[in-house]
């Protein structure tokens, strides 16, 4: 089961120009994220700490990305409050839909 849309020409024998644009080819649809979001635990899952990427997402075994990845969490903490705080639905929306992809994603890739 193909989870990614591959745009890429087969017969190219070099690597993409751009890596952006190779990148944005491998990630989920927004129709794969949405259906893997409609499972509740998953929605809710992703909506706890459990849903927080931070920067180092593979083996952390060292004290700085230990650290970066807690002042990262701190970071959105304190950026939800703030929204809240403000009544910046704006805001408060994107960082909601970016917790929620971003661990949509994770949970696609792994189950590839």
């Amino acid at each position: 089961m193909n989870h990614f849309q591959w745009l890429d020409n087969p017969n190219r024998v070099n690597p993409p120009d751009d890596d952006y644009v190779f990148e944005q080819e491998m990630q989920p649809s927004i129709d794969e994220i949405v259906n893997t979001l409609k499972d509740p635990i998953i929605l809710w899952e992703a909506m706890s700490v459990d849903g927080f990427t931070g920067p180092f997402t593979g083996p952390v075994v060292g004290i700085f990305e230990h650290k970066q990845n807690a002042i990262a969490q701190e970071n959105l903490e304190s950026a939800l409050v703030q929204a809240v705080a403000e009544k910046d639905f704006n805001s408060l929306g994107e960082l909601v839909f970016d917790q929620l992809t971003t661990y949509a994603e994770r949970i696609i890739e792994h189950r590839s």
